[in-house]
């Protein structure tokens, strides 16, 4: 019975790690293609994006609007294609903190007495987003993976 149990066990550890780049492509994708809209859309209308940065004190306001919409648009591209993934969440998670620590900050506050309010907070399916691909990588369908085949194979 307990062997049964062992083999079972390894054949469902097999099974979800046989799917973990399919996940973080399904992940990359999507979040990707969330990201490259959003930094659109802010392009799109960069004068409202440039006076709601002002109005939250953000220093250089017209500045750091076409930088968040650029890196939002050319980073979810990015991250669709699994080009320079971690590079480009790093980033990304930063852009997200300092959403939350200007424009959301009492979904912040509220983490210590309703933190539900902090994670329905718009930037926090970005942000962990950004954090899966950061942590584990693009996966094995990425340009990533084809740029680091591509170089061990001139090693050899």
């Amino acid at each position: 019975m307990i062997t049964y149990l062992k083999k079972s066990y390894t054949a469902l550890i097999d099974i979800g790690s046989s799917l973990d780049s399919a996940f973080l492509l399904l992940i990359r994708l999507v979040w990707g293609y969330l990201f490259f809209k959003a930094g659109m859309g802010k392009l799109e209308d960069i004068g409202s994006v440039t006076d709601f940065f002002y109005s939250l004190g953000i220093p250089f306001p017209e500045l750091n609007a076409y930088l968040v919409a650029y890196i939002e648009t050319i980073g979810g591209i990015c991250l669709m294609a699994g080009f320079a993934t971690r590079l480009v969440s790093l980033v990304l998670i930063v852009i997200m903190v300092v959403a939350f620590l200007t424009a959301h900050m009492e979904n912040v506050r509220a983490i210590f007495y309703d933190p539900t309010e902090f994670f329905k907070a718009s930037p926090f399916t970005y942000l962990f987003a950004s954090l899966i691909t950061f942590i584990f990588g693009p996966g094995f369908y990425s340009f990533d993976q084809v740029i680091e085949s591509f170089s061990k194979s001139k090693v050899k």
